[in-house]
């Protein structure tokens, strides 16, 4: 148990390593693509706090900001064929057809922003910090995979489950380039919903049978909640990529935290 719990930390401090010094490049520096090197731009952006136009300067930006201005790219939305990167394959139109009443149930009732996503321009899945960004995800797959070779198949199934579709989320907001409503992007983060609170519930039925919990749970429950209501409120471009990957960084230990704990209590579980 204390090689694991110290493996997830190692993870965490490389993570702390790879985004400080993803982070602290000059917002007037580059970001590297698959062939070549494209150079940051400023534009306007969009959050919690409000649409931001020239009249209404966000939170971050009367601070300072210290995580650099917001940016944007002059990249075009869609490829050389004429098609939209975030326009769904034939094979997902289906889906996206069957969900699209549950999503257009959700847009009413929430007024359109739980199946909003920030605009991560000029940041996609090949630059620096698209890459740090989605590498996060990994923890969740590495603390289910652990659970599950603890014995609990449930929960570390879920777990790596999870992981998967967050990744293919996040993947699909970087590659989204502005487009706002994006099919992929809004079918990829109604199913990210759907097995995140999968994964909550079950984590905090084991807490509430949980024994003697340790203090640590807590913190790291605490820690990545708070990280995570950080980053919807919080949408430029760098804070949001911290906050958010530190949500999933803190989630998944305090995942892995519950779940060891629970297992160690021997109490039962679906599938073990």
């Amino acid at each position: 148990t204390h090689t694991k719990r110290a493996t997830l930390l190692a993870a965490i401090a490389v993570y702390f390593q790879w985004t400080a010094t993803a982070f602290t490049q000059p917002t007037a520096g580059r970001v590297l693509t698959k062939a070549f090197l494209l150079p940051r731009t400023s534009a306007p952006r969009t959050s919690l706090l409000g649409s931001k136009d020239d009249d209404d300067v966000n939170f971050f930006e009367r601070l300072g900001n210290p995580f650099g201005s917001p940016v944007t790219t002059s990249l075009d939305t869609k490829s050389e064929t004429g098609r939209s990167p975030t326009s769904l394959p034939p094979g997902l139109t289906a889906i996206q057809t069957a969900v699209e009443p549950i999503q257009n149930a959700i847009d009413d009732a929430s007024a359109d922003w739980v199946l909003s996503y920030a605009d991560l321009r000029p940041e996609t899945s090949t630059s620096w910090v698209g890459q740090t960004f989605l590498a996060t995800n990994l923890l969740y797959f590495v603390a289910g995979l652990i659970l599950t070779f603890q014995g609990d198949y449930w929960f570390g199934f879920l777990t790596e489950i999870t992981s998967v579709a967050s990744f293919f989320y996040h993947y699909t907001q970087l590659e989204a380039r502005g487009e706002s409503k994006a099919p992929t992007v809004r079918l990829a983060l109604l199913f990210d919903y759907i097995l995140a609170i999968g994964s909550l519930t079950t984590a905090s039925v084991y807490l509430l049978f949980l024994p003697n919990a340790p203090i640590d749970i807590f913190v790291a429950v605490g820690l990545s909640l708070g990280f995570l209501g950080l980053s919807w409120l919080y949408e430029s471009v760098r804070p949001y990529v911290l906050f958010h990957g530190l949500w999933h960084v803190f989630g998944a230990y305090a995942g892995f935290l519950i779940g060891t704990a629970h297992n160690q209590a021997e109490i039962p579980t679906f599938f073990s």
